[in-house]
């Protein structure tokens, strides 16, 4: 079993945290926290400005700051046209193929089927399909991205599985591998109405704690055909009033928010990246204590 370069902060996990905890460049933050985490995730948050981004602000040289990487993919994607959002998300994902990214560690994977069938499942372990440490030593390939499903309202939650599906074959013509992608609860989307699409096309989850906090989505903690493939956890607290966007520190939550923050943290594969979606170096550094209690 893959344990922690930095027993110190998280022993035994992969802890990873976001390209912005302080002020200054995607460079910097890297630069700063290659000595505190394992695993940066790189914030591509709006698609125009990230689309012009080059070796000045990914330089070969991240490469060489023992890190692994993964990418937050925009939040403003065109999910209404499935082609022109999996092509935005496969560019951006070639801009950081020159980095390494981290393993993909759940015990079943589907690899591409070269008879024409999208996947089928293989006997092998995840550690054959990447290679056998935390972070893969050869950039691009298999760069793990989060991504926003689409919202749907309560009337039609149909519409969101066909979207996404759509966008599940629009990224497969381009030659791309669903697994790597992340699918991230959120409001409007608790994951469930995609169950089956995410069995499908092994779509790896991503599971967002403020998000299942401030949205009451008690009822993906009760799937475990989906917690089994949680791949990440965003580790983070919701303001009070639900504010979109606010990512506070874990010692904020009350006791009720406390105890449903735990219930998360014992609902995850052992395999599972610790994404600290917090802001603030300050922010991680109060809630690494509860966090290391939870595990």
């Amino acid at each position: 079993m893959f344990v922690s370069s930095r027993d110190s902060l998280l022993p035994g996990r992969v802890l990873a945290a976001p390209s912005w905890v302080m002020p200054g460049t995607i460079v910097e933050n890297c630069v700063f926290l290659a000595t505190m985490v394992d695993e940066v995730g790189l914030l591509f948050m709006e698609s125009a400005s990230c689309l012009a981004y080059d070796k000045q602000e990914l330089p070969d040289f991240l490469a060489d700051l023992s890190l692994s990487y993964h990418v937050h993919l925009p939040v403003d994607l065109p999910m209404h046209e499935p082609a022109r959002a999996a092509g935005i998300c496969a560019a951006l994902l070639d801009a950081a193929a020159h980095l390494p990214t981290g393993n993909f560690r759940r015990e079943e994977v589907w690899r591409e089927n070269l008879t024409g069938a999208p996947y089928r499942k293989t006997g092998g372990s995840a550690d054959e399909c990447v290679g056998g440490g935390a972070r893969s030593s050869q950039g691009g390939g298999m760069m793990r991205a989060v991504i926003h499903p689409p919202r749907h309202d309560s009337a039609d939650a149909s519409s969101a599985a066909r979207s996404m599906a759509a966008f599940a074959e629009a990224w497969l013509l381009l030659g791309k591998h669903p697994s790597q992608l992340l699918l991230e609860n959120v409001r409007g989307n608790d994951l469930t109405c995609l169950a089956g699409l995410v069995r499908e096309y092994d779509f790896g989850l991503c599971l967002d704690m403020g998000h299942v906090l401030a949205y009451g989505q008690d009822t993906l903690l009760c799937r475990h055909d989906l917690l089994r493939r949680v791949d990440m956890l965003h580790v983070n607290a919701p303001a009070s009033g639900c504010r979109a966007g606010a990512h506070l520190p874990l010692d904020s939550l009350d006791a009720a928010g406390r105890r449903q923050a735990e219930r998360i943290c014992k609902s995850i594969p052992r395999h599972t990246v610790i994404m600290m979606e917090l802001f603030s170096w300050q922010y991680i550094e109060e809630s690494l204590p509860l966090i290391r209690a939870w595990l």
